[in-house]
């Protein structure tokens, strides 16, 4: 349990974490990562993951700029997500599941928002279908400008021992490739032309 009340960031932390350092960070290099708050708003990312974000509309960039926008809007990464329907129905049901445990009456709004974006509500449906996937996770599947597919996984990681609030709301959302030929693509494209 975080001791402290939430403090602005950076904070005074002797592991010399906070969006700043997980910014600049070079430990996923070259694969994007992103650290987000109990919103999934975006507080801090590497420049591999902004180049994801590269040439998408500046008011759904933020600030604040939200995963969820992000990826199921029409002018976001929707129109890039080569498994739109797979990915929208899978960040819908995460998105309801957060909501369950945390009940925040934000995410609830951020849910109603997102439901109404084209294609969502759709893709919520095939999802609670029984598809018969045998996968244990799902990719997100890009399409870079250059027509290239680019496919990832993600991971979730929180602090296990935050003295602050602030902190303690925060998480890293790290990105690697999913197969062979997205982590070539990632190695060797360079950042500027990941997305």
């Amino acid at each position: 349990m975080p001791v402290r009340s939430g403090l602005r960031f950076p904070p005074p932390c002797r592991c010399g974490c906070g969006p700043g350092q997980a910014r600049g960070s070079g430990t996923v290099r070259p694969y994007p990562g992103i650290v987000i708050d109990r919103c999934w708003n975006i507080v801090g990312t590497n420049a591999a993951a902004a180049a994801l974000t590269a040439g998408l509309p500046q008011d759904l960039l933020g600030p604040p700029a939200n995963v969820y926008r992000l990826s199921l809007h029409p002018d976001g990464l929707a129109g890039r997500t080569l498994n739109f329907e797979e990915w929208a129905g899978y960040l819908l049901h995460q998105l309801r599941r957060t909501i369950a445990l945390a009940g925040d009456p934000a995410l609830q709004e951020l849910h109603e928002e997102v439901r109404g974006y084209p294609g969502v509500t759709t893709a919520a449906a095939a999802w609670n279908t029984p598809h018969g996937n045998a996968s244990l996770l799902v990719p997100l599947e890009l399409e870079t400008p250059g027509g290239q597919r680019l496919s990832m996984f993600t991971t979730l990681t929180t602090f296990g021992t935050p003295l602050d609030v602030t902190l303690a709301e925060l998480a890293v959302e790290l990105f690697y490739p999913a197969d062979a030929a997205s982590a070539d693509l990632l190695r060797t494209a360079g950042v500027g032309s990941v997305a």
